[in-house]
């Protein structure tokens, strides 16, 4: 049991006990453990061991003694004494917008509702609007939560699945027999979210049975949902669906550009053999042996096209005229431009996230709390702000070969002001605008508040544009031929926001972005020094845009990217 893991039983522990009506104290207490632990840089084995699990800041005697369950366990008692008191999909119902653990525990209580299809039924015949706290309006909003929610049942998010195909694909590359294993499907594609889990492995026929024999009796298997001669289904605890397909290594490179898809790459790729008079196998496979997906993209005369960008979008023509982009990857990004400390609502200190971020060999990072008006998540008052840049010219001179930009997360106000006056702007290096309040204006009005923020020549980076939250959140009402528009004259970054709920810049319009001249900036928006990582994430959705390097602002080296900034403020002075 891994660090994500305690922290998500620590978090559900805190949720059930929420709705069970529990102290607010006793709540809070495992929330900031489940905030803690997510901050923690190594493994909680480790404290574990040297009886130091109340040295983490936020861990108490009691929640030590829970973790230490887990870790030894592998479970928790209380998890499943909480889980044992609810129906079994009732956390289900916090998903829904503007539903938490009390209005989830009224429902529950008040009506019975225990699951989303439940919740819909009773908002459909009026019935919530009778209980006390809810009312009419608060009805029709939960019937709109639930469209979006809908919109994406049976399908979880990429930052969900890859973890799990890592893991399975681990296990299984210890399986004898098994001389290789990849992904594929949606997944190899780094789709945002995924409505199933594809494996493909190499093994010799011979090897088959006693190969899908092993990976039934996984850990992470729940049960068998059917089983082939080459192929076996499985499912997880979560009833998520698992497929694994074998076949002989000489098959496997034209079996892994079928199915990883996507569908329409794959039938294009089809014709395209046929018309060179290659023969096919079967359905849709690739006449072609060999181990390597590389030959059978040669044997059609083509470039190898990446997975991320195989959905039939024009790179077949690209790839056969041999003027694919270089995709940029997670080893060209220098530095992170949106870093959140304990000066708001981050986890780690200004010091920790830089010793965190010099680890992940950046040259810089940006430093940018959350500005005054974001309460919630303790924005910084122009008072506070003093206290937290001067700590950034303290760190910055302990670590002299490292870039610290004073930056800020500053609201873009609901008239499309920022949320520092001009005086107080003056004090960073700049500053990324987003919108945190007041998601449901109308298409002019929040189009023309993005362009009003935008024409601040502090604004350099656009925070996550559109948005959304996926599952959970519809995108903003945007005019985006305006705003690109904008963005390309003024030099805008457009950030491609890396945290797994939001990947936001997303692909498609990465692709415009990158059209019209327009550079991203890939961030991961971190609270914690964990989150750093997540920075795969968002190249991942910049690939699926084909982006190259020299889109992205953040791969430029720290002295490159002074310059840059220099040279941009000089041509906003000339810009009429």
């Amino acid at each position: 049991m891994d660090n994500t893991r305690v922290a998500e039983i620590l978090g559900e522990i805190a949720e059930l006990m929420d709705i069970k009506g529990e102290n607010s104290f006793k709540v809070r207490a495992y929330e900031k453990a489940a905030k803690a632990v997510g901050a923690v840089a190594g493994p909680l084995s480790d404290y574990l061991e040297q009886d130091a699990l109340e040295t983490i800041p936020g861990i108490g005697k009691g929640i030590a003694a829970r973790i230490g369950e887990m870790l030894e366990d592998g479970g928790s008692a209380l998890l499943e004494e909480l889980r044992d008191e609810f129906p079994p999909q009732i956390l289900s119902l916090m998903k829904v917008p503007g539903l938490g653990p009390r209005k989830a525990a009224q429902l529950y209580r008040g009506l019975g509702i225990g699951n989303i299809q439940e919740l819909k039924e009773a908002a459909s015949l009026g019935r919530i609007a009778s209980l006390k706290g809810f009312g009419k309006k608060t009805e029709e909003k939960i019937l709109r939560g639930i469209d979006i929610v809908s919109a994406y049942a049976g399908r979880l998010p990429l930052g969900v699945v890859l973890p799990l195909a890592r893991d399975i694909i681990n296990k299984l590359s210890k399986i004898k027999g098994v001389i290789k294993v990849v992904e594929t499907g949606s997944v190899r594609r780094r789709k945002e979210t995924v409505g199933d889990l594809e494996i493909i492995a190499a093994a010799g026929a011979h090897d088959f049975g006693g190969i899908m024999d092993s990976f039934s009796q996984a850990a992470v298997i729940s049960e068998i949902h059917s089983r082939e001669r080459n192929r076996i289904r499985l499912k997880t605890a979560d009833n998520f669906l698992v497929s694994l397909r074998l076949v002989e290594p000489d098959q496997f490179g034209a079996a892994l550009v079928r199915f990883t898809g996507s569908k329409e790459h794959a039938d294009s790729l089809q014709e395209t053999a046929k018309n060179k008079g290659i023969g096919t196998l079967g359905n849709s496979i690739l006449d072609i042996p060999g181990g390597e997906e590389e030959i059978i993209y040669s044997a059609l005369g083509m470039e190898y096209i990446p997975p991320e960008i195989r959905e039939n979008k024009g790179e077949i023509t690209g790839a056969a005229e041999h003027k694919l982009p270089i995709l940029v990857t997670p080893e060209d990004i220098k530095g992170d431009l949106h870093i959140h400390t304990n000066y708001t609502d981050g986890m780690n200190t200004i010091e920790e996230m830089v010793k965190a971020a010099i680890a992940c060999g950046y040259e810089y990072i940006a430093v940018s709390d959350h500005s005054q008006s974001l309460k919630v998540a303790g924005g910084l008052s122009p008072e506070r702000l003093k206290a937290q840049q001067k700590e950034i010219d303290e760190v910055g001179a302990a670590y002299p070969g490292f870039r610290i930009f004073k930056a800020a997360e500053v609201d873009i106000l609901p008239d499309g002001k920022l949320d520092y006056d001009e005086e107080t702007l003056k004090n960073f290096d700049f500053v990324i605008g987003s919108i945190h309040s007041y998601f449901n204006q109308d298409i002019d009005t929040m189009t023309k508040r993005i362009l009003c923020a935008m024409e601040d020549p502090r604004l350099l980076i656009l925070g996550h544009p559109s948005g959304r939250l996926i599952g959970s959140r519809n995108e903003l009402k945007i005019n985006w031929d305006e705003v690109l528009k904008a963005a390309a004259k003024r030099r805008v970054i457009l950030e491609i926001n890396s945290f797994p709920e939001r990947l936001d810049l997303n692909d498609e319009r990465c692709r415009k972005a990158k059209e019209m001249g327009i550079k991203v900036s890939i961030n991961t928006d971190s609270h914690s020094i964990n989150h750093l990582k997540f920075v795969e994430y968002g190249v991942m959705v910049a690939r699926r845009g084909w982006l190259d390097k020299k889109d992205v602002l953040n791969t430029m080296k720290s002295k490159e990217l002074e310059n840059w900034l220099a040279e941009r403020s000089e041509f906003l002075k000339g810009l009429k």
